[in-house]
């Protein structure tokens, strides 16, 4: 037999392995595979159910993730305040750099606020990178 698994194919299977390793102590699970194109949409719902599984069956287990260049997530208000500062004061090179590339590149992504039905604000960071083509935006 060969070692690992299929995460395509294999998923309840993973999630059983994950969820029994590590007894008695916290368990962190993330997704972090990639495939080309809608292979990995496929690729992202078995992580997705894999992750679901595990943190269900594992009380003590929790989900880490790492925000990429091609995500949209919600960052605290500090955090948003203080890209906004450093998108106002630029370093010479910077804005040397986006003077001369494609007008799509190196734009300001945290510039979206959302609030919620009772009023709390949210920031939000739009991370979709639109230069990399197809696959990631």
């Amino acid at each position: 037999k060969n070692p690992g698994g299929d995460l395509l194919t294999q998923c309840p299977q993973i999630a059983t392995w994950i969820a029994e390793q590590v007894p008695g102590k916290q368990l962190v699970i993330g997704g972090y595979a990639y495939l080309d194109s809608a292979l990995f949409v496929r690729l992202a719902i078995a992580m997705d159910a894999i992750i679901s599984k595990v943190i269900k069956t594992r009380k003590n287990a929790a989900l880490g993730f790492l925000c990429s260049p091609t995500d949209v997530f919600v960052i605290p208000k500090e955090c948003y305040q203080g890209m906004q500062s450093e998108y106002k004061n630029q370093k010479p090179w910077q804005k040397l750099l986006k003077a001369i590339l494609p007008k799509n590149m190196l734009v300001k992504n945290g510039q979206h606020t959302a609030k919620s039905d009772n009023g709390e604000e949210f920031y939000i960071v739009d991370g979709l990178a639109v230069a990399q083509g197809p696959n990631y935006a």
